[in-house]
């Protein structure tokens, strides 16, 4: 099931404009700020009335504006970071990368399947959105430095001349996070299945793995007392990297 912010961003970029393209942009403008206006406030900054609000919400699956808003606030707080004063501030990075740390060995399963495989293979191909780009270049740059080859997808064009491989002597990472993934499951969806179960290791966010069905592995970044997206994503899984990195040179 779609979380409603990947809804809102979505309807939000679609074209035409629309009403409910307005009205998401609307909602979507303080969002990541935490900031939540009333139904008079949005409709004044969307250009519509108040029952185009309503009718937004139920075409999206509420019974109607209050609902859909309590909603998007309960989604809010759980994926995004709420300072409070239960929050030791002076630690609090360190205590959360103690946390993912400790979960990363918890998981280690899939730590060591990871590794094991692009180990027999030395060869790695690596897909995300463009959020994560920058994590698979750093990821990139730690094999590179182990003398395996790394394919980056970051283009349509790539995709189509990879299924023209051999995939068998890949190994696949998929990294499914964000709202800007829609052509990242489009390919995951043109995957041999029995490339998907035997070659295919994803690392997802919990609001994104229903995504995906088939796969050798995965590894679902759960969310603990402060996790802020991306904020703290992006450092959680390159410090994953980073342990298959040192997995490998032990091998």
């Amino acid at each position: 099931m779609k979380s409603i912010r990947e809804i809102l961003s979505n309807l939000a970029s679609q074209e035409p404009e629309s009403i409910e393209k307005s009205i998401a942009k609307a909602i979507m403008k303080d969002y990541d700020k935490g900031i939540f206006k009333n139904q008079t406030e949005i409709a004044k900054e969307a250009y519509v009335s108040e029952s185009a609000l309503t009718k937004f919400s139920k075409k999206i699956g509420y019974a109607g504006w209050k609902e859909f808003y309590y909603n998007l606030k309960i989604e809010y707080k759980k994926y995004y970071l709420e300072f409070d004063e239960n929050i030791n501030k002076d630690n609090f990075v360190l205590d959360e990368m103690v946390k993912f740390n400790a979960y990363i060995h918890k998981e280690s399963q899939f730590l060591n399947n990871l590794s094991n495989e692009i180990f027999l293979k030395k060869k790695v191909i690596m897909f995300s959105g463009y959020q994560m780009e920058v994590v698979t270049d750093y990821f990139n740059d730690l094999l590179v430095e182990l003398d395996i080859e790394v394919t980056i997808l970051k283009n349509r064009n790539l995709f189509r001349k990879l299924l023209e491989r051999n995939l068998d002597d890949y190994v696949l990472v998929m990294i499914l996070t964000g709202n800007d993934n829609n052509f990242l499951v489009e390919h995951y969806e043109l995957l041999d299945q029995n490339i998907k179960t035997n070659n295919l290791f994803v690392i997802s966010s919990n609001s994104q793995k229903h995504k995906v069905t088939a796969y050798r592995d995965l590894f679902v970044l759960t969310s603990f007392g402060g996790y802020s997206g991306y904020k703290f994503r992006r450092i959680f899984i390159e410090y994953f990297f980073l342990n298959v990195y040192y997995l490998l040179k032990t091998f």
